[in-house]
């Protein structure tokens, strides 16, 4: 596989999940503190699984 399709293949199960979270009640809950995320954050990527916050963490290995 490509890097393109890689991407696209990658990009497709975050809508995937996105949508699951969606039927599930779960859209816009952040997986790291289960806050809400805010409108403006999932209007520029509406896959976010976290808030602003959680996101700018650095990540803890």
């Amino acid at each position: 596989m490509d890097g393109l399709q890689r991407e696209a293949t990658a990009r497709l199960a975050e809508v995937d999940a996105a949508v699951a979270r969606v039927a599930e009640g779960r859209y816009g809950i952040c997986e790291s503190c289960g806050g809400r995320i805010a409108s403006g954050r999932l209007e520029v990527r509406p896959t976010a699984t976290f808030c602003v916050t959680c996101a700018s963490r650095p990540v803890r290995r």
